[in-house]
């Protein structure tokens, strides 16, 4: 610790002054301190305008709470253009005690430990859990074909087989994860077993709503993109634009259905469907383009320009990842902030009173 802070820690108005100008002097601010018993008066002066008040207030409030002089219990900031003799604005900032101050820091880096242990555990298990299923799905995709190739079958014309398969998959994949995540809820909610099999039935339904929208209703997104005031260009359309829009729809029917599960249970839990449905747009647009990048990098890398089913497979698998990793980051963060002020629910086995155990003996 230098010098200055230590003063200024102590309530020097010297070492405070030359600590604020640090910060606002390369602003074209200038700040001068002087102490008046508990309170810290602040003059401001600016060459060319009066200093914006919301920002340096704002500024100022943390830098001294950061600070904690003991010494001081309220700043008072005046704000004027240099050269004027009247104020441009005055506010005053109340400082808590230091001893509510550390009391405030030590809830706030507990609220957050507490908000990042949710996070995570919603990470590990949505992640493991979904990581484990699409390798096991892919292994038994790939013995398959094997098998098949071995055998010197043809391969058959399976369209309506292939898809009633990939629902039944999306439909045993949410049932897991959402069996898995449930264990998560359960920890702060008396009553989350629907939401299972909301992610079991809102899998399919928003994958088809999305590849939907993505395959039909371009013309219907495309009307209204032509209400915006700029035209976009027909590659950010395709590749930024409908992935949004299908990420937007698909994630909606999920988050619509989870929410409804656990709607009762959560205030404010609105949230998760707001989040879902934004943070799946979001997510869809980040893997229809990294998808793409990524993947013509690694054909290049590995020469597989003369592969054109390799080049569709890195897309389709690198999408995947990188669609569901950041939809689970950002609908981490809400779930973390909805549940992280709940206490943790615990079943305790009541103890028979002697009157019970009585009972039992003289049956």
């Amino acid at each position: 610790m230098s010098a200055t802070v230590r003063l200024a820690k102590q309530g020097d108005a010297r070492a405070i002054t030359q600590l604020i100008n640090q910060q606002l002097e390369p602003r074209g601010i200038k700040a001068q301190a002087s102490r008046e018993g508990s309170c810290l008066h602040i003059t401001l002066e600016a060459k060319q305008a009066v200093p914006p008040q919301q920002t340096v207030v704002g500024y100022l409030r943390q830098a001294l709470e950061r600070l904690s002089a003991a010494s001081i219990d309220e700043a008072r900031i005046y704000a004027k253009r240099l050269g004027d003799e009247e104020l441009g604005w005055q506010e005053d900032i109340p400082l808590l005690p230091p001893s509510e101050r550390r009391a405030l820091r030590r809830r706030r880096r507990s609220v957050f430990r507490r908000c990042f242990r949710i996070w995570a555990h919603w990470q590990a298990i949505g992640l493991g859990v979904s990581f484990v299923f699409l390798v096991v799905l892919a292994a038994m995709v790939l013995a398959l074909m094997v098998i098949a190739s071995d055998l010197g079958w043809e391969r058959p014309q399976l369209g309506a087989q292939v898809t009633m398969i990939a629902v039944a998959a999306l439909f045993f994949w949410g049932l897991i994860l959402g069996d898995a995540q449930t264990e998560v809820l359960l920890q702060r909610l008396r009553r989350a077993m629907l939401w299972k099999w909301a992610t079991a039935i809102g899998l399919p339904l928003g994958l088809a709503s999305g590849l939907g929208l993505l395959f039909y209703g371009q013309d219907w997104v495309l009307r209204l993109v032509g209400l915006l005031p700029f035209s976009i260009d027909g590659s950010i359309f395709l590749g930024l634009v409908m992935p949004f829009a299908a990420g937007l729809s698909g994630f909606f029917v999920l988050g619509l259905l989870q929410w409804l599960s656990i709607a009762r249970q959560v205030k404010h839990s609105f949230r998760w469907l707001v989040s879902s449905t934004c943070g799946g747009a979001l997510s869809a647009a980040i893997g229809a383009s990294g998808s793409r990048l990524l993947s013509q990098m690694l054909i290049k890398h590995w020469n597989l320009a003369d592969v054109p089913e390799m080049g569709v497979a890195l897309v389709v698998v690198i999408c995947t990842f990188l669609v569901w990793f950041s939809y689970q980051a950002i609908t981490g963060v809400t779930i973390a902030r909805m549940l992280h002020r709940r206490p943790k629910v615990r079943f305790r086995h009541r103890k028979p009173s002697l009157k019970g155990r009585m009972r039992g003996k003289v049956a």
